[in-house]
C-alpha cells in the first residue's frame, strides 16, 4: 500500500469515529447536496440504457417514426422511459416503457400525459438550441438527462459520456439549465465548459485523476463522473484547487464510500 492510500484510510477511519470530519474545511454541504443529484441522474442513466437496447431491438419501421424527443421520468415508483417525435406542438409516442424495482422492462401502451410530454420536448429542444455551437463543434457523445422539480419547473443536465463506440469517456464539459413548467422560458443556467473534451479511454482499468484543479470544490459533473463510471478503472480522483475527492469500496460490506482529502501546502 503506498502512502497515499494510506492516507485515504486514515481518514476513512477517523471519519467513521468522528474525530476528523468536523475539523475539515472542505464542503460537504454542498457535496452531499450534488451527490444526491448525481444518484438520481445515474438511475436515470441506466433506464435510458436499458429501454434504448429495447428500442434498437424494435422494427426499422417503427424506430423510422422516431424524432430526437425521448426522456424518463419517476411515477408512483415506477421508472417510464418515452421515445417519440414532437412537432406542430404535440407529442407523437412511439415507444413507452416501465421498469419496476426488479429492472423488469415491459413495453405498455397507455398514453403519456401530453402537458407533461410536451412540456419535456420543448425543455430538451430548446436545451439542444442553447447547446448547439457546443455539439456541432464537438463529435463526443452527450448524455442528457431532464427532471420535473417540485417547484413544476423542469431542469435539463447535459454530460459528456461514452463515445459512440465504446472506447473513450469524456470529460470537461457539463451544462445546466432551468426552464419554467412549460419548458418555454429558460430561468437559469450554469455552463462549466473550457472549450474542449478530455478524453480517457475506457478499456484499461487503471487510476486516473481528473483535473478540476481551478475550482474550489468538485463540480456535479466530476462527481457523476466518479459515481457512473468507477467500475472502469482502479481508482478516479477529483483534483481540486485545495482538495481531492474519491471512493472507496470496502469488501467486506460491498459498499462505496466518498472520501475528501485536503491538500496542505
Amino acid at each position: 500500500m503506498n502512502s497515499y492510500y494510506k492516507i485515504i484510510f486514515t481518514i476513512l477511519l477517523l471519519c467513521y469515529s468522528g474525530n476528523l470530519c468536523s475539523q475539515l474545511k472542505f464542503d460537504i454541504k454542498s457535496f452531499n447536496e450534488k451527490f444526491e443529484t448525481v444518484e438520481w441522474l445515474c438511475v436515470y442513466d441506466k433506464i435510458a440504457w436499458w429501454t434504448t437496447d429495447s428500442v434498437l431491438a424494435a422494427s426499422a419501421g417503427e424506430r423510422h417514426k422516431l424524432g430526437n424527443e425521448w426522456f424518463c421520468y419517476r411515477k408512483n415508483g415506477i421508472w417510464h422511459a418515452a421515445y417519440g417525435k414532437y412537432e406542430k406542438g404535440n407529442y407523437s409516442t412511439v415507444f413507452h416503457y416501465t421498469v419496476d424495482s426488479n429492472a423488469q422492462i415491459s413495453r405498455v401502451y397507455s398514453n403519456i400525459d401530453s402537458t407533461e410530454a410536451n412540456a419535456y420536448s420543448r425543455a430538451l429542444i430548446r436545451t439542444s438550441e442553447l447547446m448547439k455551437t457546443v455539439t456541432d463543434s464537438f463529435n463526443n457523445s452527450f448524455n442528457r438527462y431532464i427532471k420535473r422539480n417540485d417547484d413544476s419547473t423542469l431542469s435539463v443536465w447535459t454530460l459528456s459520456g461514452i463515445s459512440k463506440n465504446g472506447d473513450a469517456i469524456y470529460y470537461g464539459g457539463e451544462f445546466y439549465y432551468k426552464f419554467d413548467r412549460l419548458g418555454i422560458r429558460l430561468l437559469q443556467k450554469n455552463e462549466i465548459f473550457k472549450g474542449c473534451f478530455r478524453r480517457i479511454e475506457s478499456g484499461k482499468p487503471r487510476e486516473i485523476w481528473l483535473d478540476y484543479r481551478e475550482y474550489d470544490k468538485p463540480t456535479l459533473g466530476a462527481i457523476f463522473f466518479v459515481w457512473n463510471f468507477k467500475k472502469y478503472f482502479t481508482n478516479v480522483f477529483i483534483e481540486n484547487k485545495e482538495s481531492h475527492s474519491t471512493v472507496f469500496f470496502d469488501k467486506s460490506k460491498k459498499e462505496y464510500y466518498w472520501t475528501h482529502i485536503e491538500d496542505k501546502k
